[in-house]
């Protein structure tokens, strides 16, 4: 069985977001054993925390993956997910002064050499995994994402342009493979 991961020290990382051009600084520290990715505004009065979970989820901003619950939101989430979920990290707590991200170069690849910096340690909680039983299809306008049981993570895109022929790439999700084709 894997082991759940961490961080084994802080990263703080500063810029400006993307979407809604506001400076922020974030720090992403370790976290215990079955916390998850767990995000807090430490701008906001009682600096509430918001858990990384589909019932988080926002639809906020157009071509942004936002986090919310009440009024308290956070933009612009999914290049450090991507490189948290990437490079299988379980467990983070991630300190925000702002209501966004930094965009950093527009890609998770900054987040990951930060990730790759400090190091990643197993933990002694085993992962925990979803196992499909069947296909579960969720669509949005002309967007569709299509789970299939499997005994490996891997993910396949298509991209079908009108004025492109279809590109299709599959991987097999490792921490290597992300690094060096994904992020």
């Amino acid at each position: 069985m894997e082991k759940q991961r961490t961080l084994t020290k802080e990263i703080s990382i500063s810029g400006k977001g993307l979407m809604l051009g506001q400076p922020v600084t974030m720090t992403i520290k370790p976290a215990p054993e079955n916390y998850g990715i767990v995000f807090q505004r430490m701008d906001l009065e009682g600096a509430p925390a918001l858990k990384v979970c589909p019932e988080n989820y926002q639809a906020d901003l157009l071509r942004c993956t936002s986090i919310g619950q009440g009024s308290t939101k956070i933009n612009s989430v999914e290049h450090l997910l991507s490189a948290l979920g990437g490079m299988g990290i379980d467990n983070a707590q991630i300190d925000i002064d702002g209501p966004e991200l930094p965009s950093l170069d527009g890609s998770s690849l900054p987040y990951v050499k930060c990730i790759m910096d400090v190091g990643i340690v197993e933990q002694n909680a085993d992962k925990k995994f979803i196992n499909l039983q069947s296909a579960i299809t969720v669509e949005d306008g002309e967007r569709r994402l299509v789970l299939l049981p499997s005994n490996h993570f891997r993910v396949t895109f298509i991209y079908d342009h009108p004025q492109l022929p279809t590109q299709v790439a599959t991987f097999a999700i490792t921490p290597e493979t992300y690094v060096n084709e994904i992020a």
